[in-house]
């Protein structure tokens, strides 16, 4: 974090009382976060992807990544899980970057299992600095979100006889194309039983209904919000 992060924010945004709010928001929404625990999940990489259909690294704003979290989670309870304890919530983050999104769901103690996946190398290690396997109920993968290797990953840590039982969260920050969303989605609704879609900035909002998913949960926030604070959420609808 520099002072020329901060002005060129504010040069970027046209120097006004607007700007002025940007500023406010890279302080309070990325750099504080990282302040808090001593990670490194606000640097942005825009540089060396494999995949032009990736979108560059940009971190999640801590307060919306919160909330989604948070109201996922509460629709689950409320609409899936009912008095069913057999059922195990994972959260996964399709594209995790830096490992924000994966830390903040360890953090809240939702999910039995949280992990990330990451196909760029450069980013899949400062994600495993950030928030090591040890720390928690965390797994690190370092795999294409277009192949279901990923899925075969995250369900070796579940016992065979329970693997019916999982419901995932899947979470992905305006990450890809929407081909690459179109993808990632028919893997979830092939292999998964249950799974809620936590979706950022949510640009591809026609390909995820197409897909099967039905909107469940959006934020409040009016129609000419920043793109940063908007989101919403799905679930599959076998």
């Amino acid at each position: 974090m520099r002072f020329s992060d901060y002005s060129n924010v504010f040069k970027y945004h046209g120097k006004g009382i607007y700007a002025l709010s940007r500023v406010l928001d890279t302080f309070t929404q990325i750099h504080l976060f990282d302040l808090r625990r001593k990670t490194d999940t606000a640097t942005i990489k825009t540089t060396g992807y494999t995949d032009n259909r990736y979108m560059i690294y940009m971190p999640v704003y801590t307060s919306v990544c919160v909330e989604m979290i948070r109201k996922s989670f509460e629709w689950y309870a409320s609409g899936i899980k009912y008095s069913n304890d057999d059922l195990i919530p994972v959260f996964v983050d399709l594209g995790a970057g830096a490992g924000k999104a994966v830390i903040v769901a360890n953090e809240s103690k939702f999910f039995t299992l949280c992990a990330g996946v990451e196909l760029d190398k450069e980013l899949s290690a400062r994600s495993e600095r950030n928030i090591p396997a040890g720390g928690g109920n965390v797994l690190h993968i370092h795999a294409n979100v277009e192949s279901d290797g990923w899925v075969d990953e995250l369900l070796k840590t579940i016992p065979d006889q329970k693997r019916r039982n999982v419901v995932l969260f899947a979470f992905n920050k305006n990450s890809y194309d929407e081909q690459v969303v179109k993808n990632t989605l028919e893997i979830i609704r092939e292999r998964f039983e249950n799974a809620i879609y936590l979706y950022q900035n949510p640009m591809h909002h026609n390909v995820v209904l197409e897909s099967g998913f039905m909107e469940i949960q959006r934020d409040a926030q009016p129609n000419n919000a920043h793109k940063n604070f908007k989101y919403i959420i799905y679930r599959n609808s076998k």
